[in-house]
């Protein structure tokens, strides 16, 4: 398969993480949250990482025990081949969530603010044209446009946070602590965790890794400054917002419309737009990326090229079908994503490991 020749460095996979779990996080995660804990959704964000935690070391430690061969394949290799087909299709159904959730939420998005007029299948397509494109070109590319493009939007948001402090209003984040405050903060962290748990990706990503024994120390790095800056994000559009918070839909993009600097700076919303794409396409890339190996693995085919066009239509097919409007894709992101992401990008890996690592003491020659 030509893709397996592909080799990224810890650097590169670490900028195909990042909009993984930022690109689609950042923008509702504040306004999600704040259904369930209020003005205190930002302390929810903190919790949340220990999923992303709980996900990167099973990931590298599978990834460790079986080097060069992705999550598809040591499944069976450690279930069987049924068994592990099995298992396999259900990673791949996962991967198909995943691109049928963020192609969903780029069109409302892009429909909602910026092209309102556009029929949505005409912004759909158009979107998963560019990104069949960056899955087509293979994972080197999609890792070398990810370390060009991502530090620009890092940077952006830093500017954003910079240009709102004269709009913050720290009071509108009290009481921190309260009646309750550990329940609610909990139950809203069932919600970003959610997306922390797509680092279940990783196992389709880590055997493009030439050393995988030196990348676990970079990705907990990683996930440490990704949860520093999502609840930067959702301080930041708490403290603009106050108590309108969650009725916001989109708040990071809605607090970001703020900024105003005299006369002549204003209305920064569609750069804001265009920055905040190309995080999602690299994102959506990599997840067609990883169906696409899925199908290639599961029906023993050589290239993932191959599958490309067929996953990206059915693709566009589900995210009309599941997501026709705003409203069933929040529910979605609220009451089921969460649970039905921790079942499978959480607990069955935690599983396979279990029963690699028992099938391996079974087999462990005793001496006496």
């Amino acid at each position: 398969m030509t893709s397996k020749k592909q080799t990224i460095s810890t650097w590169q996979l670490m900028m195909l993480l990042l909009p993984i779990i930022l690109a689609t996080e950042v923008l509702p995660v504040t306004d999600l949250s704040a259904k369930f804990a209020h003005q205190r959704a930002w302390l929810a964000t903190m919790p949340a990482t220990l999923t992303g935690v709980w996900s990167i070391l099973v990931m590298i430690e599978l990834a460790k025990r079986h080097p060069g061969r992705n999550l598809v394949q040591y499944s069976s290799d450690i279930l069987g081949p049924w068994l592990g087909k099995l298992l396999g299709v259900v990673f791949m159904c996962q991967a198909l969530i995943y691109t049928t959730k963020v192609s969903a939420e780029a069109m409302t998005f892009i429909s909602m603010f910026a092209l309102p007029r556009t029929p949505k299948h005409v912004v759909l397509g158009l979107f998963l044209f560019a990104c069949a494109i960056a899955t087509w070109a293979g994972i080197e590319v999609l890792a070398r446009c990810a370390e060009t493009l991502i530090p620009i939007l890092i940077g952006f948001s830093l500017f954003v946070f910079v240009f709102l402090l004269p709009n913050m209003h720290p009071s509108f984040i009290r009481p921190i602590l309260g009646p309750h405050w550990l329940e609610t903060i909990f139950q809203a962290s069932i919600v970003p965790s959610g997306w922390y748990g797509e680092f279940l990706l990783m196992g389709f990503l880590l055997p493009h890794i030439k050393d995988v024994h030196k990348v676990r120390r970079s990705i907990l790095w990683l996930l440490v400054g990704l949860g520093a800056f999502v609840t930067l994000v959702a301080l930041q559009s708490t403290m603009v917002a106050g108590p309108l918070i969650e009725k916001f839909i989109y708040s990071y993009y809605i607090t970001a419309r703020y900024i105003s600097l005299g006369d002549f700076f204003e209305r920064i919303d569609p750069l804001i737009i265009s920055i905040w794409m190309y995080g999602m396409i690299i994102k959506t890339a990599v997840c067609l990326y990883v169906l696409s190996i899925c199908v290639v693995y599961l029906c023993d085919l050589e290239d993932h090229r191959l599958v490309v066009i067929p996953v990206t239509l059915l693709t566009l097919l589900c995210a009309m079908w599941f997501f026709p409007n705003i409203a069933q894709l929040r529910n979605f992101l609220l009451y089921t994503f969460p649970f039905e992401g921790a079942l499978v990008q959480n607990i069955l890996p935690t599983c396979l490991l279990l029963v690699d690592k028992f099938k391996s003491a079974v087999k462990r020659p005793v001496h006496a």
